[in-house]
């Protein structure tokens, strides 16, 4: 093999390499989107941010509602309507092994879920008085 050509190669290389990197770099720097803090002010439920209980809760209330509406509240709260059902969704698998939001044309709360989460949301609320 020659020398000089692998040579050549390899500072091809690493160049290409640096090149890249920095691009990579900024393009990452300029994506980088900071949400703004959660509202200050009481949770309504424990392992969810302010929006998403909210979201939530807004649910809970409304038995059942359609996406427009859901998207329409997730952005007054800031936050995007199918990463803020992914996080309820999460939260629920975490608490009760299973989504609590059906995604249809209509969203709403898992029905057997409902009274476990209204208790939930009762009793966090009467803790905090």
């Amino acid at each position: 093999m020659d020398q000089n050509r692998l040579a050549r190669i390899i500072s091809e290389t690493s160049a290409v390499s640096s090149l890249l990197s920095e691009i990579f770099l900024e393009e990452e720097s300029a994506t980088v989107v900071t949400r703004p803090h959660s509202r200050s002010g009481p949770r309504p439920f424990d392992g969810l941010d302010t929006e998403h209980g909210e979201l939530l809760l807004f649910l809970l209330e409304e038995r059942q509602v359609e996406r427009a509406v859901f998207e329409e509240r997730a952005k007054l709260l800031r936050v995007l309507p199918d990463g803020a059902i992914e996080t309820i969704n999460e939260w629920g698998f975490e608490i009760y092994d299973e989504p609590l939001v059906e995604d249809e044309d209509m969203l709403e709360v898992a029905e057997h879920l409902r009274p476990f989460l209204r208790e939930m949301h009762r009793e966090i609320r009467e803790a905090r008085s």
